[in-house]
């Protein structure tokens, strides 16, 4: 949907929410070299776009601890759920004092997902990647004016990482489960 569309819905399908996102790291980075800055931008926010600060590498990961304070309007579609609202990430790597910038990867995600839940922190393997690097965010979410009257999408699950830590303890609770029967 264009942005000049949505100056033609009416205000009973707009919902305002407070966003707090936080850019917590990028962790398992091959590399041990160069600054780390993540590059983001949200769809219909209040602030568009800005950029974390640039980290050092250290131990292979980055730890930026970026909070992010924004305000969007979600709109609602006409099949009542919440329209997707986009938050982009490109994570990028600076070498030679700014000489050379590369990409590491991307991330888009769809905010309207995260409405209703709680506070959310989970790992996210980067898009477009070479490496199996993965950022870790914490998504929180607040309607701050218009009805509730609306569905949220189903969150998808396909980009988070939960790690071998979390295989290895799911398994764990499906045999648990299976030797109580």
């Amino acid at each position: 949907m264009s942005s000049f569309s949505r100056f033609f819905i009416p205000r009973s399908r707009k919902v305002d929410f407070d966003i707090e996102i936080i850019i917590h790291e990028l962790a398992n980075i091959p590399s041990i070299a160069g600054l780390y800055y993540v590059k983001w931008k949200l769809q219909n926010g209040n602030k568009r776009r800005d950029v974390t600060r640039r980290v050092e590498i250290k131990n292979h990961s980055v730890i930026w601890d970026y909070k992010l304070l924004n305000s969007t309007k979600l709109i609602i579609g006409k099949d009542g759920y919440l329209m997707p609202c986009e938050l982009r990430l490109s994570v990028k790597q600076e070498l030679n004092g700014g000489k050379e910038i590369n990409s590491i990867g991307k991330l888009s995600l769809n905010i309207s997902e995260y409405v209703g839940l709680s506070t959310v922190t989970r790992r996210y393997l980067l898009q477009d990647s070479k490496i199996n690097s993965t950022l870790k965010l914490t998504i929180n979410m607040k309607q701050t004016f218009g009805d509730v009257v609306y569905k949220v999408p189903v969150l998808k699950k396909t980009q988070i990482f939960g790690g071998l830590a979390g295989i290895i303890s799911e398994q764990t609770e499906q045999d648990d489960e299976r030797s109580s029967i």
